[in-house]
């Protein structure tokens, strides 16, 4: 196929998910007695998205929590990347010294 780079990095993405650090809020914010307060509190001990799954999270519980804030991504690599404006210059200099491709 074509090598399209946005289909290849989500891929990648997908794969890195359930390893990514996550943290979920203790207080379980589902109503009590239905079936996603039980998944809930079975799955809000865990600490990456591998292990809500395992746990009995579903894809859905976990999407929806994330929108809702439950669930708070901690290890994504965008969050490694300084928010304020003033960019890295001496470890952009570095990566221009380095040849980029590596494959």
């Amino acid at each position: 196929g074509k090598g399209d780079p946005s289909t290849r990095r989500s891929a990648n993405k997908t794969m890195a998910d359930s390893e990514v650090a996550i943290e979920i809020e203790a207080e379980n914010p589902k109503r009590a007695g239905s079936k996603s307060y039980d998944r809930y509190e079975k799955y809000k001990v865990a600490k990456t998205k591998a292990e809500f799954l395992e746990l009995g999270g579903l894809k859905a519980d976990y999407k929806h929590d994330l929108a809702k804030g439950f669930i708070k991504v901690k290890g994504e690599k965008t969050e490694t990347r300084p928010k304020r404006g003033k960019r890295n210059e001496e470890e952009e200099e570095e990566a221009k010294k380095k040849p980029k491709k590596e494959e």
